[in-house]
């Protein structure tokens, strides 16, 4: 019989689907997780609403579940994307172990963040 741990490693938990809903302020909440396995999938479906929607941006992160470094990657691209267009698009909700990775990888003075 095999320890409990392997069988947790060779079968992880599936990441929860993250996706981009409109709010009632008229900006966006990102709920789910941002990571490696979902961003891919994010960036295909948010590209098109983010380049269409008003300006300024504001996107309210306070439902993520888990952002890794990937997840700090697609907010720059998100940035990009906006900034491309002429636009401006500000994050909200920030979580304190999102913070950490954008601070250690030397984004918080790119990223607009509250």
């Amino acid at each position: 019989m095999s320890p409990s741990w392997r069988k947790s490693l060779s079968n992880p938990p599936k990441p929860s689907p993250a996706r981009l809903e409109a709010d009632a302020n008229g900006g966006f909440c990102i709920l789910g997780e941002l990571s490696f396995a979902t961003v891919g999938e994010v960036l295909v479906h948010s590209t098109p609403v983010l380049e269409a929607a008003a300006d300024p941006c504001q996107i309210d992160c306070s439902q993520l579940a888990r952002v890794d470094s990937a997840g700090v990657a697609l907010m720059v691209e998100w940035l990009r994307l906006r900034r491309a267009a002429g636009k401006d698009i500000r994050y909200t909700g920030i979580s304190p172990e999102t913070r950490a990775i954008i601070e250690v990888s030397d984004l918080d003075g790119l990223l607009p963040m509250d």
